[in-house]
Parts: structure tokens; sequence; C-alpha cells
């Protein structure tokens, strides 16, 4: 049921469709995506939306100098986990077409 509910929203948002022909991110992903980050315009690159997700790490720079922190993690958890660990098994799961 839900399942069906989720590729009947994929189906009909654009950019949850536009999403998902990116390689490595599926419906699920997509859908995440695009319910959570409602104006897209807001980021001027994919740096910032990876800020945004809490996904860079932390800046401590003096004087020159470029220290970087931890990643705080305060960002999407959700969509931060689907991100980083949903490509990687996507990739290594056999294709069935």
């Amino acid at each position: 049921m839900l399942d069906q509910q989720l590729i009947a929203w994929h189906a009909e948002s654009e950019a949850s469709r536009g999403l998902a022909a990116i390689p490595g991110l599926g419906v699920i992903t997509a859908t995440a995506v695009a319910a959570t980050v409602t104006d897209p315009d807001q980021f001027r690159s994919g740096r910032q939306f990876a800020a945004w997700l809490d996904l860079t790490p932390q800046q401590r720079s003096t004087g020159g100098k470029t220290r970087l922190g931890g990643i705080s993690k305060q960002g999407d958890r959700y969509v931060r986990r689907l991100l980083v660990v949903g490509p990687p098994l996507s990739s290594a799961m056999p294709r069935t077409s």
C-alpha cells in the first residue's frame, strides 16, 4: 500500500522523476529529497546542498590556515542516510531487468 502511494507520488512529481534519473538514486531517495527540498533554487551549488544536509566538515580557519573539523550531523538525518548509504548499496546489488 505504501509502496503504491510512493510510486504514484513519484510519477506525479517532476522533481522526483528528475532526481531518479541520476545514477545511484532510486525512487525512495528521489521522493525523499524532492519532499524535503521544496525550493531547489535556494542552493547555488551541490556544495551548498551538502552543507544544508551537514555533509561537509565544519571549518575553523584562522590566519589563512584551513582547519576542517568533524561533520556535525545536524541536518536531515533520513535524507543524509539515503544519500550516503544508499548509492553504494545500489551499486552492489545485481540489476534486474
